[in-house]
């Protein structure tokens, strides 16, 4: 189980700030699920404060993760990671978001790193 609560700018006499809380639970081995309230205070907001609800699934594998969030404002964000070897892994990042009667969809952020070793090994035997 994780749970975290983070205040961004708090400011009690004039009631303005951010605060986010999270909670994430493991329901089997490989399985996550949890929730996440986004709270915004400040005069320059209509109604002088916004909240933002999104669901999270995580899952992982040994070798890859794949997370995603659904918020209560129409949008899904989805994250997916793979270790394809000792030195390489990939990563994409996905972000949904439709309204009524649009939908758009963005490639956030794609990643492929590898690392370089110094220690390899000859092909022809010696």
């Amino acid at each position: 189980m994780q749970a975290s609560l983070t205040l961004g700018n708090p400011d009690v006499i004039h009631g303005t700030g951010v605060a986010v809380a999270h909670f994430l639970r493991s329901i089997t081995k490989k399985l996550a699920l949890g929730a996440e309230l986004a709270y915004q205070a400040s005069p320059q907001l209509p109604g002088n404060h916004i909240a933002v609800v999104s669901f999270a699934a995580r899952y992982a594998s040994d070798e890859h993760t794949l997370a995603a969030t659904l918020g209560n404002t129409g949008g899904l964000h989805a994250t997916y990671y793979q270790k394809c070897g000792e030195n390489l892994q990939v990563s994409k990042e996905y972000i949904l978001y439709w309204t009524g009667t649009t939908c758009s969809v963005s490639s956030f952020r794609s990643e492929l790193s590898w690392r370089r070793t110094s220690r390899c090994k000859s092909p022809v035997p010696q």
